[in-house]
């Protein structure tokens, strides 16, 4: 487009783009942290519970916000990397390039996503019983056969520890309850009881 003078007029503002580049990259380099961070947790003899969801269910919608936001920084890359190129055959290159570049990132990210989401089916359930003096504990069971079954005490925060007791009840038996003594634990899920000691 031209002006009345002759001269060209610039078409959009490079710098809106430079801009949401340097927030995308900034959000994408958070994201992949957070996505690391929260699977590494899940690794570790205890997990953290939020909104009653495993650290890993948290990584897997990580993973998917973060792949996405990537998706978006690299195309931005990609226009802001041809903004400056005035020769229309190597503008053409650079775009050519990053274009299979950005989809070939973008069917790996999709593979990625696709078995996060699969392992997201798998985080079973989370059972918290507290017994009259307070003592809590938390029964977790896996979501693919539940014979996985583990227990939990209590940490810091929003931290629960897994006990080294290896747990012979099932919480889809019935209803959990939760009894105590001085030196042992008593849980009871339908009509099968287990008794472990205090931590």
């Amino acid at each position: 487009m031209h002006t009345g003078g002759g001269r060209p007029m610039k078409s959009g503002r490079p710098w809106v783009r430079l801009v949401a580049l340097t927030v995308a990259t900034v959000l994408a380099a958070g994201g992949w942290l957070a996505t690391c961070w929260l699977a590494r947790i899940d690794q570790l003899p205890g997990v953290i519970i939020v909104a009653a969801h495993t650290s890993l269910w948290w990584a897997v919608w990580c993973l998917l916000l973060t792949s996405a936001v990537s998706l978006v920084a690299a195309g931005l890359l990609i226009s802001v990397a041809m903004t400056p190129i005035r020769k229309p055959l190597l503008r053409a290159a650079v775009g050519v390039i990053g274009s299979l570049a950005w989809a070939v990132g973008a069917f790996a990210l999709l593979v990625i996503c696709w078995f996060s989401l699969f392992c997201l089916g798998l985080e079973g359930s989370q059972t918290f019983v507290t017994a009259d003096d307070g003592t809590a504990v938390m029964i977790t069971q896996d979501g693919f056969d539940g014979d996985m079954v583990d227990f939990y005490d209590p940490g810091p925060g929003r931290w629960w520890i897994r006990r080294d007791d290896t747990a012979r009840i099932d919480p889809r038996d019935g209803h959990c309850t939760l009894t105590t003594t001085s030196a042992t634990l008593t849980v009871t899920c339908g009509h099968r009881r287990q008794t472990i000691l205090r931590n």
